[in-house]
Parts: C-alpha cells; structure tokens; sequence
C-alpha cells in the first residue's frame, strides 16, 4: 500500500476516489484538495494536512 497522500484515483482498482481512512498524523495526513468517499459520499479535503474524518471538520461534498 502506498501512503495515504500517495494514492491518486488512477491506483485505486478500478479507478476511482479511494475510501476515506483515518490517518494515524501527520506524516499520512490527506494534502488538500485529496479526493476521497465517505459513508456513500464523495469529499474534497479544504485544508492541508487534513486528519479529520469527512463531514466534521475541513472536508467539502462534491458530486465527481
């Protein structure tokens, strides 16, 4: 497995947004703009190293 701000949807198997994992800190905390899903839900990070979960704190919905 890659670090978690390595994985870019070409990686992910069948090409699309990798599920959201919590990351352990900031050495595999999400970069901003990271694309990920959430509980059926897609998430665009708005801050840099972003350890939150989506839907608390520094994430934004979007439809890809």
């Amino acid at each position: 497995l890659l670090p978690l701000g390595l994985i870019t949807p070409e990686q992910v198997p069948g090409g699309g947004i990798p599920e959201w994992i919590q990351p352990l800190g900031a050495q595999d905390a999400y970069p901003l703009n990271a694309e990920v899903t959430h509980n059926a839900k897609y998430w665009r990070a708005s801050v840099g190293a972003n350890v939150w979960e989506p839907g608390v704190y520094g994430w934004m919905e979007f439809t890809p």
